[in-house]
């Protein structure tokens, strides 16, 4: 089951009322979530000062313009959740190239043991949607006028997982990489049912001990923000400022974010994002009993 945008979705911030749609509520998810992180041993958040040393993860690539260093990704629940950009060749002319693309996705595999990749992007198709990437030669390029500024194509991340998958599992016979496709328009935020149908499914994943990389392109913005979401059903001891500022700090600590312009230093990315984070924590704790973990 793939969560989608409805059709016709504008990406605006929609009604505070979650449950619109779906027998999902944030208040049966939070209650579930902190079920499984009590009976799964989840551990609880670091405090914001401690980010580099908890929440990096050892991953950048040299930019062809020498212009320095760019991380991947970062973790938000270490070896739990995980959030980063998209794991294959990205459109941007300075992003990394084939190769290194496939060394990161291999390095998510194997050294942070990724078994579940959730895609929030609607600029390409599902990874284990085999006729249209074979249809697109196993590549997709944005569209003009974007294509004038963005010349490379997103290739298709998924053989290169299966590929390591296969070569761990040699050690591993239970690693089995599932693919999830949300997709949400750039720079925009989900609809309130499908949100709660994707937290839904991750929350299977972390009951069944599965490690999540969440991603879009720059794994700042839709990433950002639905792995602020998922935090809070997981900690509801955070409020909106706290989420936020977690999701903020795991952000600075990849390689070269702050070189980043101005527009690109902030996770999630603007202020619409920023503001459904705020308002879906705002939702979870009128409804959720304040219950403290034990």
């Amino acid at each position: 089951m793939r969560p989608r945008q409805p059709a016709g979705a504008t990406g605006a911030i929609l009604s505070a009322c979650f449950s619109n749609g779906t027998a999902l509520t944030i208040e049966s998810l939070s209650r579930r979530a902190l079920t499984i992180r009590r009976s799964n041993g989840v551990r609880p958040p670091p405090h914001p000062a401690d980010a580099v040393d908890v929440l990096s993860f050892g991953s950048s690539y040299p930019r062809p313009d020498r212009s320095g260093l760019r991380g991947y990704s970062n973790w938000l629940v270490p070896d739990r959740i995980m959030v980063g950009q998209y794991p294959g060749q990205t459109p941007e002319k300075w992003g990394p190239t084939v190769d290194q693309a496939e060394e990161y996705t291999r390095s998510l595999v194997r050294d942070a043991g990724v078994t579940t990749f959730c895609c929030l992007q609607s600029e390409v198709p599902s990874q284990d949607d085999e006729s249209t990437w074979a249809e697109k030669g196993g590549e997709v390029f944005l569209s003009y006028p974007d294509r004038i500024h963005f010349p490379r194509s997103f290739t298709r991340y998924s053989p290169t997982v299966l590929s390591e998958c296969s070569r761990v599992s040699a050690a591993a016979s239970e690693t089995i990489p599932r693919f999830l496709h949300a997709p949400v328009k750039d720079l925009n935020v989900p609809d309130s049912a499908p949100l709660l149908e994707l937290l839904s499914l991750l929350l299977d994943d972390i009951e069944d001990d599965r490690c999540i990389y969440l991603h879009c392109w720059g794994g700042r913005g839709r990433a950002g923000l639905v792995g602020a979401c998922l935090v809070s059903l997981l900690f509801p001891e955070l409020d909106g400022k706290a989420v936020l500022d977690l999701v903020q700090a795991g952000y600075d600590t990849r390689e070269g974010a702050e070189y980043m312009p101005q527009g690109l230093k902030r996770s999630p990315q603007t202020d619409d994002q920023r503001a459904f984070v705020a308002r879906f924590v705002q939702e979870r704790r009128r409804l959720s009993r304040k219950e403290s973990p034990a």
